[in-house]
């Protein structure tokens, strides 16, 4: 009888232990940039894949700790990359990620701060939480929100390979579409390829075009929103650009201007877009 006790209260222990979830937002690392530089918090990345079994392990236990999530919604903004989705493999491919999971925390500024290479307990993750979570590295900014956050030129070395990761080389497989969420209203008109524009997104999932450019056009709102489509192999890809310039030094001009924001871009000449 003292044991089935003992096994109840037990059982009663870890629901409640593991009974809420770290909320990852939805819009990818733009979005987690936009929303930690405007709430004053910093942010984290939680690179995975579905085939994963150490990131199965973090979603199941370190995801759920009530210690983590407290945490989390206090002072950070979370969101996940599943690097086998369009976007999730040219993240992949900027953040040279080799190894599953992979955890990168920025600063408030979209800073690179620290990468982690391994399946987090829920201590050892909580540890690399508070180590970063200092008052100038949560401050509130102004921003542009992006698709690429800017890492610091220097960064943790990344930690050797161990049986708590995978290697990140799976096949890749196809997601379920985001369909997004809310009203948007906009005007489409077919628009003459002539002049430079700068480039801010590329994505191959609608309803990130359409998050990005209402985001744009509140932070821009004077400026032309260009949305390129193009067929990249079998999928079709949308790249998102802002301004239409007649000549490179005002775009190299706004350009400038966006990364002062905060922002990243790079200039296309509009008519050698294929």
């Amino acid at each position: 009888m003292r044991t089935l006790l003992f096994s109840i209260l037990l059982m009663a222990t870890v629901s409640m232990t593991y009974a809420a979830k770290v909320p990852f937002i939805d819009g990818g690392i733009y979005k987690a940039k936009e929303t930690a530089g405007r709430d004053g918090k910093l942010f984290f990345v939680d690179f995975y894949a579905t085939w994963c079994m150490p990131c199965r392990l973090m979603d199941e236990t370190t995801f759920q700790d009530a210690g983590v999530v407290n945490y989390v919604n206090k002072y950070y903004v979370p969101v996940k990359v599943d690097v086998d989705d369009f976007d999730g493999i040219a993240y992949k491919q900027q953040y040279n990620i080799k190894v599953l999971p992979t955890t990168l925390v920025f600063n408030s500024k979209g800073e690179l701060l620290e990468r982690v290479e391994e399946a987090l307990s829920p201590s050892k993750m909580l540890s690399l939480l508070k180590k970063h979570n200092k008052s100038f590295n949560r401050k509130v900014t102004i921003t542009t929100p992006v698709e690429n956050p800017t890492p610091a030129t220097t960064y943790t070395p990344k930690p050797k390979v161990n049986h708590n990761s995978a290697p990140a080389k799976k096949p890749a497989k196809k997601k379920k579409a985001n369909t997004g969420g809310g009203l948007y209203r906009f005007d489409v008109e077919k628009e003459p390829a002539i002049g430079y524009s700068v480039q801010v997104g590329v994505y191959a999932d609608y309803a990130n075009v359409l998050q990005q450019t209402a985001i744009l056009k509140e932070n821009y709102g004077s400026k032309p929103l260009l949305v390129h489509i193009a067929n990249l192999g079998d999928r079709i890809v949308y790249r998102v650009m802002l301004g239409r310039f007649d000549d490179k030094a005002s775009a190299k001009k706004f350009l400038n201007r966006i990364k002062s924001d905060g922002g990243e871009g790079v200039i296309k000449t509009l008519d050698e877009l294929d």
